[in-house]
């Protein structure tokens, strides 16, 4: 990707995610290869469970899915076809699992906390996709996670969680769901670098081939192995970083990202954007005040 010119909880449910799919999950990453099934065997797992909360004052839920810990391959390899230079293949062990949101925070659960809506009108064009369930967009990282946004906002309204943007490597190993190859769901490389045919990538993201030049509603594609969706494509997601353009080939313990910078990292891709960019490893760094058209976010959850 290019540089842009750069109270009291109102309700806490925990529940076992149902599904027909039996997904193999590599508990300590992809290298191990330690397998079980999700969700049949998801306590040995680790993975497979939802925390889901009820924002106070609102009916709107959030619903949060646990990411093991544990060690992967972060960036690409020099022959992953569609990679920039900036993804340098590194091993990144992470010592805690974490709980970040299943999906996108959505434009019901931004207003639920925010009394805001950014999407209508300001510096994004109309009707990008608006509803209740489609993702939060036209946010800027300070909308999201500065001082008096969203992370404060929401944290504000509960006496024993805290809300954050998930790390650029907690990011990827959401992402990757066990995998190493450029995306989640495929096993190939045999895929169109532009907005061309790509049926594979169809149950599992939106981006400019299928988008039909929108976003669309949180889910509205099949889960990774972590059960978390539209980690390709629909809006891309901040995460908490201040970018750097050379991530290094060392091995890395539970890294933040460089301790200042003038750009913040962005991950995912969009609807409007091609599959190269949609790939596990891609990445981008933008300025902290745009408000751009297709910037959303997920949160990662702790308890104190």
């Amino acid at each position: 990707m290019r540089i842009a010119g750069a109270m009291s909880i109102g309700l806490l449910l925990f529940s076992s995610s149902v599904s027909a799919v039996e997904y193999p999950i590599f508990i300590d990453g992809f290298e191990s290869g330690g397998l079980c099934s999700w969700p049949s065997e998801s306590a040995s797992c680790g993975v497979g469970s939802n925390w889901t909360l009820t924002i106070p004052g609102s009916s709107v839920t959030m619903t949060f899915a646990y990411v093991p810990g544990g060690t992967f391959l972060m960036g690409s390899p020099s022959d992953e076809r569609g990679r920039f230079d900036q993804e340098d293949l590194h091993e990144v062990t992470l010592t805690t699992g974490f709980w970040i949101g299943q999906s996108e925070v959505t434009q019901a659960q931004w207003e639920a906390v925010m009394a805001t809506t950014p999407w209508v009108g300001g510096s994004c064009p109309p009707t990008f996709g608006d509803g209740a369930a489609f993702p939060a967009y036209c946010l800027s990282w300070d909308m999201i996670a500065g001082p008096g946004g969203y992370v404060d906002g929401i944290t504000s309204l509960f006496e024993v969680f805290q809300f954050r943007l998930p790390t650029e490597a907690e990011w990827e190993r959401a992402a990757r769901a066990g995998t190493q190859t450029e995306f989640s769901f495929v096993t190939s490389s045999d895929w169109d670098l532009t907005c061309g045919s790509f049926p594979e990538a169809d149950d599992h993201m939106w981006w400019c081939g299928n988008s039909g030049g929108l976003s669309h509603p949180v889910g509205s594609k099949n889960p990774n192995r972590f059960g978390l969706v539209d980690m390709h494509g629909n809006v891309w997601e901040w995460v908490q970083d201040y970018y750097g353009s050379n991530l290094g080939t060392s091995p890395q313990l539970d890294p933040t990202g460089p301790p200042t910078g003038v750009f913040r990292v962005v991950r995912s891709c969009a609807w409007f954007i091609d599959a190269r960019e949609c790939r596990s490893a891609s990445r981008g760094g933008i300025y902290p005040y745009e408000e751009g058209t297709g910037y959303g976010f997920r949160l990662v959850v702790s308890q104190e």
